[in-house]
């Protein structure tokens, strides 16, 4: 194979949900664009990756090993003893792949096993194998211990080190990582997180429609860093919204704190679906709603939300953590407010429905959404690509 012909494999266990559609729209892209470049990838996920996320664009290896539900096994040390168990034998079913195939000139990492991520990185380095991996998130949404949270940020970091280059999707989180590695570490790359393309989005001039009461969208998990507990506090305030609550619930204790929360307002001020949300589905969410919320507590990443609601045309309301508040203010497309305040949150959202701000809102919208592609996104990860094979 000539040296500019790249053969990338990506790896993305995760088998539904926003990494598996992450993947299929840049795979899609760099189907469409590597050609061109010189670039072939193919993906390396689960085996029971969601019919969804299949498509022929490009090929698809579902070799990893299936994660077993924490609902199917008869006891909490079963299944304790299945995760001890599973990770190792995913990550070994993958490096043997790898082994076997022999012509992977670069490997794009979306996530991985934190405590195995260092040595496997580094086996795979002397393979002569370049490793580019995406951060998604450079700090956890949440830890279950000190402990835990030692072993995660010692792990990655070590792993992310020994790559050859790493992508975030903001200057922001390019200054954040830069300061979690510390001197020395790789380089970091910024690639814009395109507009998911996978469903039909509606025009934004269509997004405000009349109504006499604003319907407000919550989508995506349920988790505390979410922020949920703070949007239907800030809703008491709103009393002419009504709320939209659309995704799976991960904490059982949360769930009940949140459920406690919307069971106070009257009926039908509060329309609550907790529960896993098919892609197919969110055109019934994101179209009935005026305004998508993102009042994240806590965040170190960059939203998936966020560019559904672009999708959609739907102005944003998001808290300044992460990537949202930077993005959200850099495109002009909706009203950023403080973390974790209630009053705040809800004057925000009195903002963004006021009709001036709408309009800017959704000028801004349509003019993202013509430059957020998958195929600039794609680009500009095929250049980060052969830089690390020079």
């Amino acid at each position: 194979m000539p040296r500019d012909q790249l053969k990338v494999c990506m790896y993305t266990p995760t088998a539904r949900g926003g990494h598996a559609l992450y993947t299929q729209e840049l795979l899609t892209a760099l189907a469409e664009v590597g050609p061109g470049r010189g670039v072939s990838a193919e993906l390396v996920t689960a085996e029971n990756l969601a019919v969804e996320n299949q498509t022929s664009c490009y090929p698809i290896h579902s070799i990893l090993p299936r994660l077993v539900p924490r609902h199917e096994f008869p006891s909490p040390m079963a299944w304790a003893t299945s995760r001890i168990t599973y990770y190792p034998r995913r990550e070994r079913v993958f490096l043997d792949w790898v082994a076997d195939r022999g012509d992977i000139n670069v490997i794009h990492f979306q996530e991985y096993t934190p405590w195995l991520a260092p040595r496997h990185c580094r086996e795979l380095r002397r393979r002569g194998i370049s490793l580019v991996f995406t951060v998604h998130n450079v700090q956890f949404h949440y830890y279950r211990n000190a402990l835990s949270k030692w072993i995660r940020d010692t792990s990655l970091r070590s792993a992310w080190r020994a790559c050859d280059a790493l992508l975030v999707h903001s200057e922001g989180l390019r200054e954040a990582l830069a300061d979690f590695l510390g001197p020395g570490h790789p380089p970091i790359h910024v690639t814009a997180h395109g507009v998911w393309r996978n469903h039909e989005a509606a025009a934004p001039e269509t997004a405000q429609a009349p109504s006499d009461r604003p319907r407000l969208l919550f989508f995506g998990v349920i988790r505390p860093n979410k922020g949920l507990h703070v949007l239907l506090k800030a809703l008491e305030r709103l009393p002419h919204c009504d709320l939209i609550v659309a995704g799976a619930a991960e904490e059982e204790g949360y769930h009940e704190q949140v459920l406690k929360l919307a069971n106070q307002f009257p009926p039908g001020r509060v329309e609550m679906i907790d529960r896993y949300v098919a892609e197919s589905e969110l055109p019934s969410f994101f179209e009935r709603c005026q305004l998508v919320i993102l009042p994240y507590t806590f965040f170190a990443s960059q939203s998936g939300v966020l560019h559904q609601a672009l999708a959609f045309g739907r102005p944003v309301v998001a808290t300044d953590v992460g990537a949202l508040g930077e993005c959200v203010r850099q495109w002009g497309i909706g009203t950023v407010v403080p973390a974790n305040d209630e009053r705040a949150l809800a004057e925000g959202i009195e903002q963004a429905l006021a009709p001036e701000k709408c309009r800017e809102s959704l000028e801004a919208i349509a003019r993202v959404r013509d430059e957020l592609t998958w195929s600039r996104m794609a680009d500009a990860t095929i250049d980060v690509y052969h830089s690390v094979v020079a």
